[in-house]
């Protein structure tokens, strides 16, 4: 309804919630990534500059398959993902100090 309501083209419009949305997630992108590993000190055995691509693909994914449903599933995911490192890190060290 947005749009039939506002004064600028459809194409503007698209484009912008495109740009926005790719720069928010790729702010959340960096923030999880740092957590990750200077926060939490989990190594994921992918480098940084090798998991952010593969990030942005995913969540741009979801940005054009579109929905909340589908963000709040691939959101879940990239959790479960996460986990799943931080559970393999884990089982790999018996010693809970060296895992934060």
């Amino acid at each position: 309804m947005r749009l039939l309501t506002s004064p600028i083209h459809p194409w503007s419009f698209v484009v912008s919630n495109v740009i926005v949305s790719v720069i928010v997630m790729s702010l959340q992108i960096v923030v999880t990534l740092f957590c990750m590993k200077k926060v939490f000190g989990i190594e994921s055995g992918v480098p940084a500059y090798v998991l952010f691509p593969v990030l942005l693909l995913f969540g741009l994914a979801g940005i054009g398959l579109g929905g909340l449903y589908l963000n709040l599933v691939i959101l879940v995911g990239f959790a479960l993902a996460f986990g799943l490192v931080a559970t393999y890190r884990f089982s790999r060290n018996n010693d809970t100090r060296m895992f934060v």
